[in-house]
């Protein structure tokens, strides 16, 4: 049997120290990448919460909207309320993430469990902005992808595209709110 270094106990072969598994020393555990709270990632999230607080403003009514893409009637607030689902994802397609025809409100499972169900959630946004508009916003996404496959565009937002979106964003927000 082996014995802890640390607290020189004995431990079952195919385990760790116990005392060391209670202080959280366990060389088993998986860490996850997290996102450094650097200056630009905080400004990312700022942008992304306030075009979520404007896209619920647009299509919430008293708290409540109904989702995009099942229609079931979700509260505003928490984590399982309404959440701003993209047609064309944040991650990929970040030229159009704080696009009004790109989002809408979805409920948790469709947003997170089926991943926004686009079809459903093409269907929603041609019924608000008309055919036209969607097919704008398609060949808007098919031209953003061909600059990111020749770099002409960076994989992530910069900062001056992320602080002219939040200025659009709050001035949007102060109009519907009046």
């Amino acid at each position: 049997m082996p014995v802890c270094e640390k607290h020189n106990r004995y431990y079952a072969a195919d385990s760790i120290c116990p005392a060391c598994w209670k202080a959280k020393k366990n060389p088993f555990k998986k860490t996850f990448y997290q996102a450094k709270p650097t200056p630009l990632n905080n400004l990312r999230k700022r942008v992304n919460s306030e075009f979520s607080k404007l896209i619920k403003l647009m299509y919430g009514q008293k708290g409540y909207a109904h989702c995009f893409t099942c229609g079931k009637l979700v509260g505003m607030s928490g984590l399982f309320g309404g959440h701003c689902g993209h047609y064309f994802t944040k991650s990929t397609y970040w030229g159009l993430a704080y696009d009004q025809r790109n989002a809408g409100i979805q409920c948790y499972n469709c947003n997170v469990n089926k991943q926004g169900d686009i079809p459903a959630m093409r269907r929603k946004l041609v019924e608000i902005w008309g055919e036209d508009k969607i097919k704008e916003l398609e060949e808007s996404a098919h031209q953003f992808n061909q600059k990111k496959a020749r770099k002409l565009v960076g994989l992530k937002p910069d900062e001056a595209f992320l602080r002219e979106n939040l200025k659009i964003i709050q001035l949007k927000i102060k109009e519907l709110s009046n």
